[in-house]
């Protein structure tokens, strides 16, 4: 990804920073203050709606406003949170284990940014996820076997990183996915064949798997399949004749 260009550096960006370190640093301050207050007044449910006020404040300005730099340790504490969106941006570092906090979460995306490093194992914590993006991310290595927790995701986008080794057998589990991106990496092996349980899938692309050869009855049952991309893979078999017929292979 290109350096960020000089505009990067005026006044908006010091103010949006500004404005992040203070939403932080408020609701951190208030969590502690509750904790130390044994006759605390204020209603819990008040304290909640507040932290969701500021954090939609939050969510809204961080998506692709190109702040660069790591993410502020202070963040994985909005245990609130239900949904962040922190793509396209600078953002660097590899992601803190400390993601695994945001039980909440049910919508994240950090895809087109500069991380490094591994997917954090503890994203597996986030059972309530029902969509994640990180296309281009510039995460690498293999899926953590942790993500087999995440049953409820229905949006997977991860093309375009480094991602390695096996598409996990387990994938074949989310029966809720209707969207799963993975072009564009570096895995090895084969299309699983658990994938034919992923009945409601309507949007699914894969490519540049090496090493492995790939049989395309997966798709069978995939009645709802409506977009399919499967290039510079090594395929055997051909189209299954039930397929959806409103299928829109690329």
């Amino acid at each position: 990804m290109a350096a960020p260009p000089q505009r990067h550096l005026n006044s908006r960006r010091h103010l949006v920073v500004l404005f992040f370190v203070f939403a932080v640093g408020q609701l951190v301050n208030t969590a502690r203050a509750q904790n130390r207050t044994s006759n605390a007044t204020t209603d819990p449910a008040e304290v909640k709606l507040s932290d969701c006020v500021r954090l939609l404040l939050f969510y809204r300005r961080v998506y692709a406003l190109d702040v660069v730099g790591r993410i502020p340790d202070e963040l994985w504490n909005l245990t609130y949170l239900d949904k962040l969106n922190l793509s396209q941006n600078y953002l660097t570092g590899p992601l803190s284990a400390s993601i695994g906090n945001l039980v909440r979460m049910q919508y994240i995306a950090f895809g087109t940014n500069n991380f490094s490093g591994p997917l954090p194992l503890e994203l597996g914590n986030l059972t309530r996820l029902t969509q994640i993006y990180f296309d281009s991310a510039g995460v690498s290595g293999p899926i953590p076997a942790s993500f087999a927790r995440l049953r409820g995701l229905e949006r997977v986008w991860a093309s375009d990183n480094e991602l390695t080794g096996h598409i996990p057998d387990y994938i074949g589990s989310w029966s809720s996915l209707i969207q799963l991106r993975f072009q564009g990496n570096s895995f090895q092996g084969r299309i699983p064949p658990s994938f034919s349980n992923l009945t409601a899938l309507s949007d699914l692309r894969i490519s540049d798997i090496s090493n492995g050869s790939s049989s395309l009855d997966f798709l069978e049952n995939m009645t709802s399949l409506a977009t399919l991309f499967l290039g510079n893979n090594r395929l055997t078999g051909t189209l299954p004749s039930q397929i959806s017929p409103s299928l829109r292979a690329m």
